[in-house]
């Protein structure tokens, strides 16, 4: 059966619903902080009398056992997140088309297993694919947030791609050129030398 256990210790266990395929509850942790534990049984096989509870300070234990369930945390208890509850990714394929001479767009299609009530999984995005996003993806948006460990303020989405509009830079030129658009890189005689130079030895 399910066995779930944290180092922090747990404090608290709710159940917040259930039904033959869903089960939501609150787990609350020593150090204050709140899960929202999804539970999905992907045949309807929840038995009448199926729970979870707290076998000791750090286990949280289930009464049956159930194949293929599905067990998914979430650190965040905004109710659009429901939506997705029993849907997850299991591949990303990238691909990219261009629109014109200016714009090309981009798409991260994620194939998902499971099944939620939206249809979708839940994703969250990094700041600089929010900023490339096309203007379809604001509907997908939903009011909770996650932190990356290193790019920032994550913002959640229910869908199943990332669509992303980019501009394409109009000038390259040979030299080394520059990172940002509408700008030409000016590199002086003795630093183009020394990139050469390095070039070379590579």
């Amino acid at each position: 059966g399910l066995e779930l256990r944290s180092a922090v210790g747990f404090r608290s266990l709710e159940r917040i619903s259930v039904n033959e395929r869903y089960g939501k509850y609150n787990i609350q942790l020593e150090n204050n902080r709140n899960w929202i534990l999804y539970l999905t049984s992907p045949d309807y096989s929840f038995p009448q009398d199926f729970q979870i509870s707290l076998l000791d300070s750090n286990t949280i234990i289930s009464s049956h056992k159930i194949n293929g369930l599905i067990c998914q945390l979430s650190a965040d208890s905004v109710p659009s997140i429901d939506m997705a509850a029993g849907c997850y990714p299991v591949y990303c394929d990238l691909s990219g088309q261009t629109v014109d001479e200016h714009f090309t767009n981009y798409r991260f299609n994620y194939t998902v297993a499971g099944y939620s009530q939206s249809g979708t999984t839940l994703m969250y995005a990094l700041p600089h694919h929010k900023a490339a996003f096309t203007p379809e993806m604001q509907e997908r948006e939903i009011a909770s947030s996650l932190d990356s460990t290193v790019k920032g303020l994550m913002t959640g989405y229910l869908t199943n791609s990332f669509d992303m509009q980019v501009q394409v830079p109009q000038e390259l030129g040979f030299e080394p050129v520059a990172l940002s658009l509408n700008k030409k890189a000016d590199y002086s005689q003795e630093k183009l030398s020394k990139i050469r130079e390095a070039a070379v030895q590579a």
